[in-house]
């Protein structure tokens, strides 16, 4: 079993009656040592992998389409053949994919985590995937090799990946994420440790309510201000200050001067399409649109758990499927 270095302060902290972590005064020599693993390389995981490498972590990858992580290990990185490889090179694996079937397979598959001879101490999943889920992994991978599961979805799409400014939500015990904070703190400025195991998980699908109704209410308000004769491009330097200026809006302002059309703008864009009766725009299709659905399932599921009424998330669930139906018809 690897074991983490945890912390740049000195001194040692006790992790149970047999395990113990030194801790290094240099930050340097303390990223130069601990070894990390990534796995999943899609929009955002292939800036939080390359963040990783920049704060000078030993960093191994592996992507079923080794094309992916071609820039890496130029960069330095070493790619393993399977996740079981990749577990044996490092302290610590972070995981970013698109949902529970790909987590089974990375972790539990026929080359998974578990096969590992010496897996990670701490397995940090970033996805997002329903808490039961995600506490059920956690159960099942503790009891097959030890490692601890830290659960700590992100939000703050591409731009906050590149730049390193995401927010996570964090549930796991509060010494394994003492444990990895550091790395989190390579892509993240806001690192919440929410409690156990599934509450980050809990936190996201709260999270993904507000940013979604967000999106929504932006095409809506575009295309009644379009319809009113205002333009509407003036609408987020006319909101600035006020308490439209959300994240929302200025996202949307951002992507659609640079490109690409991605996450919430993309939602956004094929709300006001569907609002103003035109042609599908632009083609809503691929991972976006696809997490959309799932991260609204997850919602709905929570809501019948607890019996809980969220008449917002229905009727955007109804109009989600409609923005579906014009890109299919």
């Amino acid at each position: 079993m690897h074991f983490v270095l945890a912390s740049i302060a000195s001194g040692i902290l006790d992790f149970g009656p047999s395990h113990s972590i030194h801790l290094f005064q240099n930050e340097l020599q303390e990223h130069s040592t601990v070894k990390v693993g990534f796995i999943g390389f899609g929009a955002i995981g292939t800036p939080m992998a390359a963040r990783i490498l920049e704060a000078g972590y030993k960093l191994s990858v592996w992507n079923k389409t080794p094309a992916k992580v071609a820039e890496l290990t130029a960069r330095g990185a070493r790619q393993a053949s399977t996740p079981a490889e990749l577990a044996d090179s490092c302290d610590v694996l972070c995981i970013c994919v698109t949902g529970v079937e790909a987590l089974e397979d990375v972790i539990f598959g026929a080359a998974g985590v578990t096969k590992s001879p010496t897996p990670p101490t701490y397995v940090v999943d970033h996805s997002t995937v329903p808490i039961e889920d995600t506490r059920g992994m956690a159960a099942r991978l503790e009891e097959a090799t030890g490692s601890i599961w830290v659960d700590a979805p992100v939000s703050g799409g591409v731009v906050g990946a590149e730049r390193g400014t995401l927010a996570t939500f964090v549930g796991g015990p509060e010494k394994a994420v003492d444990a990895v904070r550091p790395i989190l703190a390579c892509f993240c400025d806001n690192i919440t440790h929410m409690g156990p195991t599934g509450t980050g998980q809990a936190t996201k699908a709260c999270n993904q309510m507000i940013g979604f109704l967000s999106a929504f209410a932006v095409a809506e308000a575009l295309v009644l201000g379009e319809q009113l004769g205002i333009d509407y491009n003036k609408l987020p330097d006319a909101f600035a200050g006020g308490f439209a200026d959300t994240p929302a809006i200025r996202e949307w302002r951002r992507n659609m001067a640079e490109g690409p059309l991605i996450g919430l703008p993309l939602h956004t864009e094929a709300m006001r399409a569907f609002l103003s009766k035109r042609p599908a725009l632009p083609a809503y299709e691929g991972a976006s649109p696809a997490n959309l659905r799932k991260d609204i399932d997850i919602i709905q599921a929570l809501a019948r758990q607890t019996g809980t009424t969220l008449p917002l998330i229905e009727q955007m669930a109804v109009v989600v499927g409609l923005l579906h139906a014009n890109r299919e018809g």
